[in-house]
């Protein structure tokens, strides 16, 4: 990336969006200006990729233990939940 340069001095650098979300994911084109002493300004159009490098977190029991005697089976019951970051409600099962 080259930056930016004047004869008369750089005086303000701006980008018209400079917070991303999870709603932005993707690409998305931001617009950068420079203006110098003399009051001149230039513009050009760059592309920002917003990344989630956060992976979902999961809970759970750590154990679950259950006597069958007498039984060929048992039921068992749980709840577990995930999350994320970029997720728009929590997830939560149980069983």
């Amino acid at each position: 990336m080259m930056p930016a340069t004047d004869n008369c001095g750089i005086t303000e650098l701006t980008l018209d969006k400079t917070a991303f979300t999870c709603s932005d994911l993707g690409t998305s084109t931001v617009m950068l200006t420079v203006k110098d002493a003399a009051g001149n300004t230039n513009a050009c159009l760059a592309t920002i990729t917003v990344l989630d490098l956060l992976p979902p977190t999961i809970n759970y029991p750590a154990s679950v233990t259950t006597n069958t005697t007498g039984q060929c089976s048992q039921n068992v019951y749980y709840t577990a939940s995930a999350e994320d970051n970029c997720l728009v409600a929590p997830w939560i099962a149980n069983r």
